[in-house]
């Protein structure tokens, strides 16, 4: 018999969750602790290497213009509406690319979600190191501990340029080319739907 989720286990879940998060900073300098945004129980995890103008300002991950144009790619790809989580690699100038790898494999580990975009080689290198696999290219989705990654070249940097714009338009629609994975009820819940996706 099934049962409809107690609001109670419902909060549960949440603390879990952050009780998780908070654990994956538990190394890092207050300043730098907390720098991740979004749904607990995401369909996407959007990763960023290094703190932009924004975050530098002390607004939220990916709060800028950089987060309003991934959230208008992942619209075109038909993802909106689902789970969204934004983190950054390296939140700090102290983090190493070894904890900072350490920091979000556990970040993952916790949130759980189907599909992980870096969106830049630090993300990348920090990203493929927490799954254990290796850094792939740019554009080719790969499967990872029963996630999807997918690498992109500079998603910020990009803004600016209308070529590069167009290259990682070209590199997101990667994700068109993403492995499949047997299904289950519980990646019907947590999976994006969309026209250009599975």
């Amino acid at each position: 018999m099934v049962r409809a989720l107690d609001p109670d286990d419902a909060g549960r879940c949440v603390a879990k969750v952050r009780a998780e998060l908070a654990r994956a900073d538990a190394g890092l300098p207050a300043a730098a602790a907390g720098m991740w945004a979004g749904d607990l129980f995401p369909a996407v995890a959007l990763v960023k290497g290094e703190p932009g103008a924004a975050e530098q300002a002390g607004d939220a991950v990916l709060s800028g213009a950089d987060g309003a144009a991934v959230a208008k790619a992942l619209a075109a790809l038909g993802i909106e509406g689902a789970g969204i989580w934004r983190t950054l690699s390296r939140p700090g100038s102290g983090v190493l690319p070894a904890g900072a790898a350490a920091r979000v494999g556990l970040q993952l580990a916790a949130i759980d979600p189907a599909i992980v975009i870096a969106l830049d080689a630090t993300a990348a290198l920090d990203t493929a190191t927490a799954l254990a696999v290796a850094v792939p290219p740019f554009g080719v989705p790969v499967a990872a501990r029963g996630m999807i990654l997918l690498a992109v070249d500079g998603f910020e940097a990009s803004l600016g340029d209308e070529g590069r714009k167009r290259e990682i338009w070209r590199q997101l629609r990667g994700l068109d080319r993403a492995p499949e994975y047997p299904k289950s009820e519980r990646d019907a819940r947590r999976r994006p739907v969309g026209p250009a996706l599975f």
